[in-house]
């Protein structure tokens, strides 16, 4: 990797701010990092890159809040993650997935305000269908995080819970997303100093947001935790759209 130290050390004070934001609010910080990654990494060591950042990430914010994991209701979509990865293996270099995500940003919306739209017709909400999009789009796209997490939360969980409980599925998926393009010749040992120090940034961000968390009311939560489902959603929908014309 072409990289000073200079943009090294923004890249880890943006990890440290990027997972703190994701351990305060539930989402949004991966995003942000693969955005700013993006400059410095071309894909598919990008998407390999991102994804074990993530997994220190996510791993440390759940093992900070393990009481408030339900597993009942994750361990569906652990198995459709699991699934869903094996299941794309062969079809990763072949297929452009990228036509998924107006759909999966729709869904997403669904899923944030169904409970005010009354539709004719029902939608599914599956929770091993929802692991199987998260573990075999995860890998094509890069980041289907709130895809669960919209699930979760039409599932009524509080923020601690939410939280927590996404954590273990975005770190299953992304373990898996780590394994596969390790499989497919991506090596991430070249640039392991990189990776080590910002992965250290994205364990200490996890801790300083889980603390900020709890001055954070659930009503609050709740309201934030929409609006920034609703902007992923949007930028699945519109950047793709953007992307046909």
């Amino acid at each position: 990797m072409n990289i000073t130290d200079f943009d090294i050390g923004l890249l880890a004070l943006a990890t440290i701010c990027t997972s703190g934001f994701a351990a305060v609010l539930g989402q949004g910080g991966g995003i942000m990092l693969f955005a700013l990654l993006a400059i410095y990494i071309e894909p598919p060591m990008l998407i390999a890159f991102h994804g074990f950042i993530q997994l220190c990430s996510n791993s440390s914010r759940a093992a900070l809040a393990t009481s408030h994991i339900k597993w009942q209701i994750i361990s569906p979509i652990l198995l459709g993650t699991l699934a869903g990865a094996i299941f794309i293996i062969p079809f990763i270099k072949t297929v452009n997935w990228n036509w998924m995500q107006p759909i999966m940003g729709s869904y997403i919306l669904y899923l944030t305000w169904g409970n005010r739209i009354k539709l004719p017709f029902h939608l599914p909400n599956s929770m091993f269908g929802i692991g199987i999009f998260q573990g075999s789009l995860g890998m094509a796209l890069g980041a289907t995080g709130p895809l669960g997490n919209a699930l979760l939360l039409a599932k009524g969980l509080g923020k601690d819970a939410l939280i927590a409980s996404s954590a273990v599925i975005m770190s299953i998926s992304h373990f898996m997303k780590v394994i596969l393009f390790s499989l497919l010749g991506v090596s991430l040992w070249h640039d392991i100093g990189i990776l080590t120090l910002l992965s250290i940034s994205a364990i200490i961000g996890s801790f300083i947001g889980s603390k900020l968390r709890g001055f954070l009311p659930e009503k609050t939560f709740d309201i934030l935790f929409r609006l920034i489902l609703t902007a992923l959603a949007m930028r699945m929908i519109f950047t793709q759209y953007l992307s046909f014309n």
